[in-house]
């Protein structure tokens, strides 16, 4: 038999009535319930809490890879020239994000061919400045990027 615990509601702030008579939850039924869902995906409704993105910091050169399997927020400080990617996997129905977090000292910092800046073209970044750069993997693994503030304070 499932163990069922009475529900206690310590500021209900609810409105209408409870139902008369015991209220109970079905604790092993509920932890038996599997989540169909990977973590990635989105669940409707309710509030977000608890939340944090996983960050990456690192000091790069040469080439390196924003790996949106691995992480959605990077910190990069250029410690020679760069030439920026970014991979993941695409997944249907799904846009995957990440913000990146650059400041190329004095370094010129480059980006792969394949992604896609729209109309103003890959950004120019501030020396020895903090600048933001979105990124979006679309379903279909296109990847689409744009900066997002440049010149803030390392």
């Amino acid at each position: 038999m499932a163990t069922r615990r009475p529900l206690v509601v310590l500021d209900s702030g609810a409105r209408g009535e409870l139902p008369s008579g015991d209220v109970s939850v079905d604790v092993a039924a509920h932890e038996a319930a599997a989540d169909p869902h990977p973590p990635y995906v989105k669940k409707q409704g309710g509030e977000l809490s608890g939340y944090a993105e996983a960050l990456v910091t690192a000091s790069v050169t040469g080439t390196y890879s924003v790996d949106l399997d691995s992480a959605n927020e990077y910190l990069l400080t250029l410690t020679g020239d760069c030439t920026i990617s970014v991979t993941g996997t695409a997944t249907a129905g799904f846009v995957r994000s990440a913000t990146i977090r650059v400041d190329p000292a004095t370094f010129v910092v480059s980006w792969n061919a394949g992604i896609d800046w729209g109309t103003a073209g890959a950004p120019t970044l501030e020396a020895s400045k903090l600048n933001y750069v979105v990124v979006d993997m679309l379903p279909d693994g296109v990847v689409r990027a744009m900066a997002g503030g440049k010149g803030f304070a390392p």
